[in-house]
């Protein structure tokens, strides 16, 4: 029998957020790079290639990962992508911004609660909804997404063997 993992699912309307039309060069004063995996450059950025593989697979290309660098530190990463199996509430055309990482020390700083400012401001012509999840139990990511303005929807959980997402109520 399959473990699940208990989160709390939100979501911000893009028509609630100004539009940029590209991605800044520097972004609080860290240099921002958007990276976009492909089947010939999986482990760029030392990220782990099994996992890029398998976005890259399940979202058919379109998955992205954003990185703010010090210099050659990692500060933040994140990854957002279309829908996919595994997010059966969205509808086709949203955004998902999932698995953020803050590097420890530079944590506090208000990054993450940034980092979810930014993304939904350069896809506001291309989605309705930006989406996110968060463990129940992990109350940082939950006072950053609601800095950031998204709106709590759900309860969820996650199946750990598939990674489905599913809401308690359908939305």
């Amino acid at each position: 029998m399959s473990k699940s993992i208990d989160l709390m699912l939100y979501r911000i309307a893009a028509s609630k957020v100004e539009s940029i039309s590209d991605w800044p060069e520097y972004f609080m004063g860290y240099k921002l790079v958007i990276y976009k995996p492909s089947l010939f450059n999986l482990r760029k950025y030392d990220s782990e290639m099994v996992v890029n593989l398998l976005w890259y697979i399940i979202t058919l290309g379109k998955v992205y990962i954003l990185y703010l660098f010090d210099k050659e530190t990692i500060v933040h990463s994140c990854y957002f992508t279309s829908k996919t199996y595994r997010f059966g509430y969205m509808s086709g055309n949203d955004i998902n911004i999932g698995q953020a990482t803050t590097n420890p020390d530079y944590r506090g700083r208000g990054i993450l609660t940034n980092v979810l400012k930014l993304i939904p401001t350069y896809h506001v012509n291309k989605c309705e909804y930006l989406w996110v999840y968060c463990n129940i139990i992990n109350l940082a990511s939950q006072k950053a997404l609601e800095r950031a303005g998204f709106e709590f929807v759900s309860y969820a959980k996650m199946n750990t063997r598939t990674k489905i997402v599913e809401p308690f109520d359908r939305i």
